[in-house]
C-alpha cells in the first residue's frame, strides 16, 4: 500500500523537523553543499503534509544556503509517533564499505572527483593529507593506483602473492593460442 507521493516543493516553504536530533558540522555542511554544486539535490527530501522537514533536514540547510529555490519531496502522511521513527531510521540505519569492493570501485574516480565522496577522512586516517600523498606521484593513472593501495597495502601484497602463485602453478602447462 502506497502511503507517499512525489512532489515539487519550494524551499523557502519547507520547515526543519521541530527537534530534529540530527547535526552536521561545518565542514560537513560544506561537503554537502559541493556535492549538491556538483549533482544537484539528487536525492528528495522526505516530508509530510504541514511542509517539515522528516528526513534531509541537513540537505534542506545546504539547499537554502545555495539559494536553490525548489526541490522533489516525498511527501508522507505518518502519525508522529512513525514520522520521528522515520526520522531516526532515515539518519540512523546505513550500511558500511567492504574496503576491497571500494578499492575496485575508486580506481575510475579521478582525483579531483574524489573530494566529492566524502571519503576523504578516511584517507586522512590511513595516510595523512591527501593532497601532499598524491603530490609525488605521476602520471595520473598512478594516482588512481595509489588510492587503492593506500587502504590497505596488506590485502595488496596478498592479492599479489595469489596471483604469483597462479602463475608459477602454470609453469610447464602448454597454454592453446585462439584461432580468432
Amino acid at each position: 500500500m502506497k502511503q507517499w507521493k512525489i512532489e515539487k516543493r519550494k524551499v523557502s516553504e519547507l520547515k526543519f523537523y521541530p527537534g530534529n536530533p540530527r547535526k552536521i558540522s561545518k565542514e560537513m555542511l560544506e561537503k554537502l553543499k559541493n556535492s549538491i554544486r556538483e549533482f544537484g539535490a539528487v536525492e528528495p527530501l522526505v516530508i509530510n503534509p504541514r511542509n517539515e522537514v522528516i528526513g534531509g533536514n541537513q540537505r534542506l540547510k545546504a539547499l537554502r544556503e545555495l539559494g536553490i529555490e525548489e526541490v522533489d519531496c516525498i511527501v508522507v502522511d505518518l502519525p508522529k509517533s512513525k514520522e520521528k521513527a522515520l526520522n531516526i531510521a532515515l539518519n540512523k540505519i546505513q550500511g558500511e564499505f567492504d574496503e576491497d569492493l571500494l578499492r575496485l570501485f575508486l580506481i575510475d574516480i579521478e582525483l579531483p572527483d574524489f573530494d566529492l565522496t566524502g571519503l576523504e577522512d578516511v584517507f586522512k586516517e590511513k595516510c595523512g593529507n591527501i593532497e601532499e600523498y598524491f603530490s609525488e606521484i605521476e602520471p595520473k593513472p598512478y594516482k588512481k593506483f595509489h588510492i587503492l593501495l593506500s587502504f590497505d597495502i596488506d590485502a595488496y601484497v596478498r592479492q599479489i602473492d595469489k596471483i604469483n602463485e597462479f602463475i608459477n602453478s602454470l609453469e610447464g602447462v602448454e597454454v592453446e593460442k585462439s584461432q580468432n
